[in-house]
């Protein structure tokens, strides 16, 4: 008997998570032993394209792969990828991920076996304004009393913060230029979120 008449059913309990397994007992036991087998159910989906509820087409699987190399480097393989994957809302097998790698990423795929994951070259990312704040001082004219501290945002690659002190004093960092800097960009943040319509997110600094 064909699955067709059962399209629905079988969708249903695709898109709430069940397994072809579940699926097939399913159909067994509504007296369809002879098509309602495991390997019947996958090519059925296959046909009609039906799948789990989360999870992506091919296509869709590849463009994740490509976003998350350029965020991560060249040196996740499929399980690390998978999870990194997961982490963002795209579930895929660890089989699929490895396919896509090796469609999208042929050449770090073939370096990765030479042993590209041993250098780690994660690529520097920052997702936002604010995401990520760079201090950094310069103390060359310290015998003039002159100490130089610049905070910089690590996605404009703009000044964000200066203070100019006779030597350098932790207080007056945090103070003149940690402290002023992450209200100033909570508050560009904060507006760039209500603009947008993304206020779950909300603004993170980290210092390097």
């Amino acid at each position: 008997m064909a699955l067709e008449p059962y399209f629905d059913t079988i969708q249903n309990m695709m898109l709430n998570g069940s397994t072809y397994e579940d699926i097939s007992s399913t159909l067994v036991s509504m007296g369809l032993e002879n098509s309602g087998s495991v390997s019947n159910i996958k090519h059925f989906c296959k046909k009609f394209g039906l799948r789990k509820k989360g999870m992506v087409s091919n296509a869709q699987l590849e463009a994740a792969v490509v976003k998350a190399v350029q965020e991560t480097g060249p040196t996740y393989g499929r399980r690390m990828m998978a999870g990194y994957l997961a982490s963002k809302g795209v579930h895929a097998s660890q089989q699929r991920v490895a396919a896509a790698l090796r469609v999208s990423q042929l050449s770090n795929h073939e370096a990765r076996s030479q042993g590209l994951r041993n250098l780690n070259p994660l690529p520097y990312h920052a997702a936002y304004m604010g995401h990520k704040m760079h201090i950094d001082q310069n103390e060359k004219m310290i015998m003039f009393g002159v100490t130089y501290v610049m905070a910089i945002d690590g996605y404009s690659g703009k000044v964000v913060g200066h203070s100019i002190m006779p030597i350098k004093n932790n207080l007056t960092i945090y103070d003149e230029v940690y402290k002023r800097v992450c209200a100033t960009t909570f508050t560009t943040e904060l507006n760039w979120l209500l603009c947008s319509g993304e206020t779950k997110r909300g603004p993170k600094s980290s210092t390097h």
